[in-house]
């Protein structure tokens, strides 16, 4: 998988980090953008924001806009289906990590910009947390592989990028 400030390719799993690139980012792109992820009454402006430095490189971005109970990878493959390999979540932590869960395994990239309340995932990959700053790093294209972790529980599986837990402390933080 790769990653980098702004772009993460999920090609494969690996144990090191590894600069990757590709010679040009993808004119169609997938905005995934969490109006509830950190305050709201921000989110418009955000979301205007990504839009713009995308355009302003050429890429038609292609917004979806998560709801309460949505399942992202229905999102996610619909999109693929229709030959989109480029992906931008606009979110927090568990929006960024749902998305990325059902890239696994595929020849997708991910670009993050967080606007999220702790953005725990972006900030671990030096992605700043101001959104001009993190959809600027979109026009980098400079991907990096990281890691994923997989949970296999009663039959079950979920991918995680920076933590997991079990017990008291998940009873505690609810995803």
């Amino acid at each position: 998988m790769c990653s980098s400030a702004g772009f993460f390719n999920f090609r494969e799993r690996t144990s090191n980090l590894e600069s990757c690139r590709t010679d040009q980012i993808p004119r169609q792109i997938k905005v995934i953008f969490n109006p509830a992820a950190g305050v709201a009454e921000e989110s418009p402006g955000q979301l205007m924001e990504v839009i713009s430095q995308l355009q302003s490189g050429g890429h038609s971005p292609e917004v979806y806009m998560v709801g309460p109970d949505c399942d992202l990878s229905l999102v996610v493959q619909d999109a693929l289906k229709r030959g989109i390999h480029m992906f931008v979540v606009c979110g927090g932590d568990g929006t960024v990590e749902s998305v990325a869960g059902a890239l696994v395994n595929t020849t997708a990239t991910l670009g993050i910009v967080p606007t999220g309340t702790r953005n725990n995932v972006a900030l671990s990959l030096g992605i700043p947390e101001d959104i001009s700053a993190a959809a600027r790093l979109l026009h980098q294209n400079k991907p990096v592989k990281i890691d994923v972790g997989e949970v296999v529980c009663c039959g079950n599986s979920r991918i995680f990028l920076e933590t997991c837990s079990i017990g008291l402390l998940s009873a505690l933080f609810p995803a």
